[in-house]
């Protein structure tokens, strides 16, 4: 597998995927996590050997990997079905796929897990209800493609690079 990305869980948060070498995937005691670029699958990767642990097919090649601060789920955006995977992190299946339109990129999910953030290749942000896996807000941000996204410690706001750095306000979902 020539193109495996891997998130790794530590200190309660996931990291920003990143290209790896799987002869040196690091600190065996952080859970790999990783998008399969070529293919249509999320794999885990156990760090003691580097070998794939689990492959979890999704249906699309993802562009980014993120997780739920206490690592229940993960959350794959699926850019050519326009979809995001909600992953149960401990059976490692697939619970659902939302439909959240236009090649969902960039993804940040709030830290009491409850929202998960979605960037499209239009510049929106779809907000979605983890709980009910429904889109609830479609936020327009200032610029056209989207870079990247972060939120702040408490949630309060996401930050969307989009040309311009659009701020959200996570309690109204606007700008």
């Amino acid at each position: 597998r020539d193109n495996i990305w891997a998130n790794s869980f530590s200190n309660g948060a996931w990291g920003t995927a990143q290209k790896i070498d799987t002869e040196d995937l690091g600190d065996a005691s952080i859970p790999q996590i990783a998008m399969d670029a070529s293919g249509n699958a999320v794999v885990v990767i156990d760090q003691p050997t580097n070998n794939v642990r689990a492959t979890i097919p999704v249906g699309a090649p993802s562009s980014a990997v993120v997780a739920s601060a206490d690592g229940t789920r993960v959350y794959a955006t699926l850019t050519n079905l326009d979809a995001v995977a909600v992953i149960d992190a401990t059976s490692l299946t697939v619970l659902a796929t939302v439909p959240v339109g236009d090649a969902p990129s960039a993804a940040v999910v709030s830290p009491n897990g409850r929202w998960l953030y979605i960037t499209t290749s239009l510049g929106v942000v779809q907000v979605i209800d983890t709980t009910s896996y429904a889109v609830t807000a479609s936020i327009p941000t200032a610029g056209g493609s989207v870079g990247g996204m972060a939120i702040t410690a408490n949630g309060d706001k996401v930050y969307v690079a989009s040309g311009p750095v659009s701020e959200i306000d996570t309690v109204t979902n606007t700008m």
